[in-house]
């Protein structure tokens, strides 16, 4: 190829609408051959001079991203980075990384105190599921509430989509107490229309309640298979783990000294949990999203949101280079405008 045509090819992208990326993609250009191009193009030109200031980035955040990721900070100051980016690329019409955010966060002091650090888990349960309603998890953990002693909070967890599919506070995990929360499971879904091949395993520990032979008889009734985690090695339903310590984390931040103010605190999580908080093992989508199948749509629309933000970052960038630059000649002057920067002829 001709310099004259790896020119055509650098102006182009440059007056492209779109990104780079994409724009190379459609010209058939691999973006390591169109920068060494650019780079050759531009010669001697390419270094700043000594002292001078570092050129404005094109893909920067325009002030109106600013100021709506610094308000949504501060009215959800629980959200992390992540989740703040993921809020804010699902409501507010723009995209935005976690690490922008992140960056954006410290620069202004808003980020929460880090957690402390924990030691990773061992490798996840050897068998992937592949659909919902496949493997269902169960475990119980308990809490204590002041005059009241400890309850146990029972939940069913699905394995695929992570959905709590029921749950419930009781007094003691007995096998007729667990039965009843895997019941309302299996109301809930409806597993039992389906053929018995297609009905979900239930994988639990080997607590008392679980291995009786009263269980067996239940899961055998509704012709439900019974997988046995292995013994001293709960990463095995490690999925059911850390929801249970996900939301003690928030729940057991107020004392609850009463069992329907505990019930209470749950049942709010669980709802946020299964219908708000952003996933990260499910691509940062919800449990609802997955188990009912929205989560392809979801990553397909914030993928055409990010290029749509980036093109109208770059567009922003090129008018604000234009107004400096006339400035700069003399032939304009500043004035302030809800946008940000514009040019007025004198």
């Amino acid at each position: 190829m001709t310099d004259e045509l790896r020119g055509e090819a650098v102006e182009l992208v440059a007056r492209s609408p779109h990104t780079v990326q994409a724009t190379l993609a459609e010209i058939g250009v691999s973006r390591s051959s169109f920068y060494r191009w650019r780079r050759r193009l531009r010669g001697g030109q390419r270094r700043r001079p000594a002292g001078a200031p570092r050129p404005a980035a094109w893909n920067r955040l325009r002030p109106a991203e600013q100021q709506a990721i610094l308000a949504q900070a501060l009215a959800q100051p629980g959200l992390s980075a992540r989740e703040l980016a993921l809020w804010l690329c699902d409501h507010a019409g723009f995209s935005v990384s976690e690490a922008t955010v992140y960056r954006l966060l410290k620069a202004h002091g808003l980020l929460p105190d880090r957690a402390a650090d924990q030691a990773p888990a061992a490798k996840e349960f050897r068998h992937r599921t592949r659909r919902p309603n496949e493997l269902w998890q169960s475990d119980a953990t308990r809490f204590f509430i002041p005059g009241w002693g400890h309850y146990w909070l029972v939940s069913v967890l699905d394995d695929y989509s992570r959905k709590i599919l029921a749950w419930d506070l009781v007094k003691d995990v007995q096998t007729s107490t667990l039965a009843e929360v895997i019941q309302q499971a299996v109301e809930a879904t409806g597993v039992l229309q389906a053929p018995p091949l297609e009905r979900p395993a239930l994988l639990t520990d080997n607590g008392s309640g679980y291995i009786s032979r009263a269980m067996a008889d239940y899961l055998r009734w509704h012709e439900l298979r019974h997988l046995h985690a292995r013994a001293h090695h709960p990463q095995t339903i490690g999925k059911i783990e850390r929801w249970h310590r996900t939301l003690k984390d928030v729940v057991t931040l107020v004392v609850h000294m009463r069992p329907d103010q505990l019930r209470q605190a749950i049942a709010k999580f669980v709802n946020y949990y299964n219908r708000e908080r952003y996933h990260e093992a499910l691509h940062n989508v919800t449990p609802d999203d997955v188990y009912y199948g929205r989560r392809d749509a979801i990553l397909a629309q914030r993928k055409q949101l990010r290029i749509r933000t980036m093109v109208a970052r770059r567009q922003h960038h090129q008018q604000t280079q234009a107004t400096v630059e006339n400035v700069g000649a003399g032939t304009t002057k500043v004035s302030p405008s809800s946008d940000g920067i514009c040019a007025t002829k004198r």
